[in-house]
């Protein structure tokens, strides 16, 4: 007769006189032994090439560590038989995209995670269950692990590569960031920095008094050749630069109040190319002006938004 749980004998009564250390089945030697590999020997489960239910027996199930190896080619589940209770630490190590269950024959199965670290089990004979919370290994490398309701998980919203940090969705913060270079208050929005600051800008709070950039400079939006409409985007860029091939209509869209847009005109090689500005809007002194028409002839067109109105210059036959 042995023990349900760590398979240790026992010995009749009267039986085994001065013999008892080494009869068989197992005398006090072996007990002692099973009782040594129960408080900390290990088991090396090799998965490779093993499908469906593996019934562990005594000498697998007894050690309290037990490590999962191998590739999976289908799912296993390492089965203890009913009436078994203990502790165990599990580590599923095996590569392969099928599932590792550890079950208990009657009752219940639990999922181990994949490389996930060592996870804890109790059992009391007739289930098995976490000894805590079980934190798998959810979402992609790049995720990061954030805390939640006092447990882990990935967020494919907040993503890091190991050089960029990637944020999807609103960013709110409050106070200094490092060591006061910058100091965010609201929501901060848009996928790069492009979207970041096209107007109507998306940062809270105000423009320090003396704020200052000592490399700030706004990338050209090369429009192309004109054809008979110049359309001009201010949500794209403040300088655009456009080459006119025709005679044209000309128009800005999508500028803020106070933005300033710079327009390079250049013409083609023929030259004579002539544009009809909007008629709402203000030039110096009223003298509505026309473009230079010299083939390769260079204007700069400045126009500021103030208000509703557009306050509007033209340098003209810029040469060196």
């Amino acid at each position: 007769m042995t023990t349900p749980n760590k398979a240790m004998s026992f010995p009749a009564n009267g039986a085994a006189v001065n013999v008892w250390d080494t009869m068989p089945p197992g005398g006090v030697n072996v007990n002692f032994t099973i009782v040594d590999s129960a408080l900390g020997g290990a088991t090396v489960l090799n998965a490779t090439g093993v499908a469906g239910t593996v019934t562990l027996t005594a000498a697998q199930y007894i050690p309290p560590n037990i490590g999962i190896l191998g590739t999976l080619t289908a799912a296993v589940n390492y089965q203890i038989p009913a009436g078994v209770g203990g502790f165990w630490s599990l580590n599923n190590s095996a590569s392969g995209a099928f599932a590792v269950t550890f079950s208990i024959a009657g009752g219940n199965a639990i999922t181990i995670p994949a490389n996930a670290g060592r996870v804890l089990l109790i059992s009391d004979g007739a289930s098995i269950a976490f000894m805590s919370a079980v934190v798998a290994a959810p979402g992609a490398n790049t995720q990061v692990v954030v805390n939640a309701g006092g447990l882990l998980a990935a967020n494919a919203n907040f993503v890091f590569d190991g050089t960029n940090v990637g944020v999807a969705g609103s960013v709110t913060a409050n106070g200094v960031i490092s060591t006061g270079v910058l100091t965010i208050s609201g929501t901060v929005s848009g996928a790069g920095m492009a979207a970041l600051f096209a107007a109507p800008y998306a940062i809270g709070g105000t423009t320090p008094a003396a704020a200052r950039f000592t490399s700030a400079y706004t990338p050209t939006n090369a429009i192309g050749n004109s054809g008979s409409a110049v359309s001009v985007n201010a949500t794209l860029s403040n300088v655009h630069s456009v080459t006119m091939t025709a005679a044209a209509s000309f128009a800005i869209a999508g500028m803020a109040s106070g933005q300033t847009v710079n327009v390079q005109i250049t013409q083609d090689s023929s030259g004579g190319r002539v544009v009809a500005w909007p008629g709402a809007w203000m030039w110096p002194g009223g003298s509505v002006p026309a473009l230079s028409t010299a083939p390769n002839a260079v204007d700069l067109l400045v126009v500021t938004l103030v208000g509703s109105n557009y306050l509007a210059t033209l340098g003209k036959a810029f040469a060196v």
